[in-house]
């Protein structure tokens, strides 16, 4: 089962929190900030590595984390413009 880690800071978490609970297998934990973004960022593991994205705000961008969270074999497009590059490969604060 995948973890993913959300950013309690930031405002509107709660829609992340709610929507992967909701439309995913995934386990969902609340942490401190993560310093990646102004709005929900969001962070698992994807092929062994940490990936952090931010912000995560629109419906396509919600669907792809899910699908994702759910074992998509790349990261979606939606995805790619809100990979955070500076936090790749780093576990969550």
């Amino acid at each position: 089962m995948v973890t993913v880690f959300v950013c309690r800071k930031c405002k509107g978490h709660e829609c992340i929190v709610a929507y992967l609970e909701k439309r995913s297998d995934a386990t969902v934990r609340t942490v401190r900030c993560q310093k990646v973004c102004d709005s929900p960022a969001a962070g698992l593991r994807v092929d062994g590595d940490w990936e952090w994205f931010g912000p995560v705000k629109g419906a396509k961008q919600l669907e792809a984390l899910a699908r994702l969270a759910d074992g998509a074999a790349a990261i979606p497009k939606p995805l790619q413009k809100c990979r955070s590059r500076s936090r790749s490969g780093s576990s969550p604060r």
